[in-house]
């Protein structure tokens, strides 16, 4: 984390040069920068903090007929990205021992690591929050932001074309 005297640049440490202030794409960062820092009341160093958070994204590769879609999310998690299961615990808002749990079931299931290929669809790690379960998050992520059929949703994720539709109905009824 930035702390203020980090980022303090004054006109003795940095000055642009003309060059860059001719430049298009900065004086369009400019203003779109203060219109951020005007419409949400954010300082320079929270606005830097914010834009260095990383999505983590789940490639999806991951996902198995062996395995659940939070085994794999957790395995994932866990091996390939080496995040500890209070971590885990916190992105996914599930309990420590409910990834214990999912960790040992799908290393029973699956014990080698994961071979992570080019993935065409990433799930964030964002998008698995209450009140939809691991699975309808997902499916509604990739129906409503990606913009798949349920046949593709299916196939990323290896289930049943009805699986997905079922799960997808269930999230919108509990939308409404």
């Amino acid at each position: 984390m930035y702390r203020k005297k980090d980022i303090n640049i004054g006109k003795s440490k940095f000055s642009p040069s003309s060059k860059f202030e001719e430049d298009r794409e900065y004086r369009e960062f400019k203003e779109l920068y203060s219109k951020v820092k005007k419409r949400y009341g954010l300082t320079a160093v929270e606005i830097i903090t914010e834009l260095e958070k990383e999505e983590i994204l789940i490639p999806d590769c991951v996902f198995s007929q062996e395995l659940s879609a939070f085994e794999s999310i957790v395995k994932y998690l866990k091996e390939n990205l080496g995040f500890t299961n209070k971590k885990i615990a916190e992105l996914t808002s599930k309990s420590q021992k409910s990834i214990w749990q999912s960790y040992n079931s799908a290393k029973k299931k699956s014990p080698a690591l994961f071979e992570i290929t080019d993935s065409e669809h990433h799930i964030p790690v964002s998008a698995l929050k209450p009140p939809f379960t691991i699975l309808e998050s997902i499916v509604r992520f990739l129906k409503e932001e990606q913009n798949l059929r349920f046949h593709q949703i299916a196939a990323v994720l290896k289930r049943d074309d009805r699986t997905v539709w079922t799960v997808y109905r269930r999230t919108m009824k509990r939308n409404e």
